[in-house]
């Protein structure tokens, strides 16, 4: 399963989960996994490699590989691509795809998209899905806004030898449009790319221009006669399905000897063939254009016939309509000048009406002030009785609270006059009490001495 973002594709992994052990001194490793470029070799295993991918399957079964090498006897394994000496982005891919091998799902930014479908095919793991197809779709439809960095990819992706065709991103790059508007697509991209690539660009057949399919492929020779063997110079010139060739073309390839006279006479027969054809349904396709054009430019005159008819009879209803209008405009003046005079009439009247209101109104403005004064003396009255009144009040509670004060003060002074008393009969009570007890003694002894008699 893959998931994207903007410029990311993350590729989740269908492996069992064993990551903890990647790269571990203490995990049992059997396989010392050197990068060129990298710091130091990884500690992997043979069987988790050899589940996950074909080509280490294939290698531990002695079958060799063109892109590493393994010695049994010191369980050393080399990666050969000497792109990895120099490529940062291609050992951070590899070692990506190993972790992936251990159950990690990984994410690749849109740069390391070329490199990553590279060395899946390189590695041959056996996923359940097709990710080379997902990574293609997700580089087409990441840059089919901008022709630039699809192209961009295109060169990246076959900087290495062993990279596939990438047909989608190809077939969205190179079409007619983009290589008349964009010329540097040919001269900087499709020039460096795999011979392979033309044989998915869009070419134009029918001279003369310079996207005619031979002068491309002659132009591809030319740039790319270093790299090329005689015979892939001939396979790329004799792949021209289209294409006129003009004398000094001829004259150049007969001289350099790229093609033989019989090939040369192939070519050219091939090219007329094509061109004539092109130029045969080109003919027949603007026949019947124009066979269709005429048909439809007949039924629009006659469209416009009857929408002129239509119109003619339309431009009769609404001068008549206008005629009535103007008809019933004039009664309508004549009927508002007899209005106007009733108008005028009611006016002059409300004229009037509102002259006498004002007087009215000024009238009851000077009722109201007079009454307002009027109030504002009884207020005034009122408020000076009230004060009076305030004023009596006022002074008699000041008099009840003088009497309640001397009353207060006449009981306060009882009170200490009574507690004086009761003090004195305090001091008194004992001599008191001293002679109530020797007027009782002598009384016994009254009542004793008459006894006694």
């Amino acid at each position: 399963m893959t998931t994207t973002t903007t410029t990311d594709i993350k590729i989740e992994s269908s492996f069992n989960n064993n990551i903890s052990t990647f790269d571990k001194e203490d995990s049992y490793s059997d396989i010392t996994f050197i990068i060129p470029g990298l710091n130091k070799p990884l500690k992997l295993h043979r069987m988790y490699l050899g589940m996950a991918s074909k080509t280490f399957d294939g290698l531990f079964k002695k079958q060799g590989s063109s892109y590493v090498s393994f010695d049994p006897a010191t369980q050393k394994m080399t990666w050969t691509c000497k792109k990895m000496e120099t490529d940062t982005t291609y050992r951070r891919v590899l070692v990506k795809w190993l972790r992936f091998c251990y159950g990690e799902d990984q994410t690749f930014s849109i740069e390391e998209c070329p490199a990553a479908v590279t060395i899946l095919q390189q590695l041959q793991l056996k996923v359940k899905e097709d990710v080379k197809s997902m990574i293609e779709k997700h580089m087409t439809e990441t840059t089919k806004e901008n022709v630039d960095a699809a192209a961009q990819l295109l060169r990246a992706s076959s900087a290495d030898e062993d990279s596939e065709v990438n047909e989608t991103l190809g077939k969205f790059v190179f079409t007619e449009k983009h290589m008349e508007t964009k010329p540097n697509i040919v001269d900087e991209c499709l020039m460096v790319l795999p011979a392979d690539y033309l044989n998915i660009v869009e070419f134009r057949g029918i001279p003369p221009n310079e996207l005619n399919e031979f002068l491309v492929r002659r132009k591809y020779v030319r740039f790319n006669r270093n790299k090329l063997s005689e015979e892939k110079k001939r396979e790329v010139l004799m792949g021209c399905k289209q294409g006129i060739l003009d004398d000094e073309e001829v004259e150049a390839i007969q001289k350099e000897g790229l093609l033989s006279d019989s090939e040369l006479v192939e070519l050219c027969k091939r090219g007329l063939k094509t061109w004539k054809e092109e130029w045969k349904e080109k003919v027949s396709t603007d026949r019947d254009r124009m066979k269709k054009e005429i048909e439809e430019n007949k039924k629009k005159l006659e469209q416009m016939k009857k929408e002129q008819e239509e119109a003619m009879k339309e431009m009769k209803r609404e001068l008549s309509a206008k005629e009535a209008a103007a008809t019933r405009e004039k009664d309508r003046a004549t009927k508002a000048e007899t209005e106007k005079g009733k108008i005028s009439a009611e006016r002059d009247r409300m004229k009037k009406e509102i002259e006498e209101n004002k007087k009215n109104l000024e009238q009851m403005k000077k009722q109201q002030e007079e009454a307002m004064k009027e109030m504002k003396r009884e207020l005034s009255a009122k408020e000076e009785a009230a004060t009076r009144e305030r004023d009596k009040m006022k002074s008699e509670k000041d008099a009840a609270i003088k009497e309640k004060e001397s009353e207060m003060k006449a009981k306060e002074l009882a009170v200490s006059e009574l507690e004086k008393l009761r003090r004195e009969m305090e001091r008194w009570k004992p001599w008191i009490q001293q002679k109530e007890e020797e007027e009782r003694k002598k009384q016994c002894e009254h009542f004793i001495y008459f006894d006694i008699l």
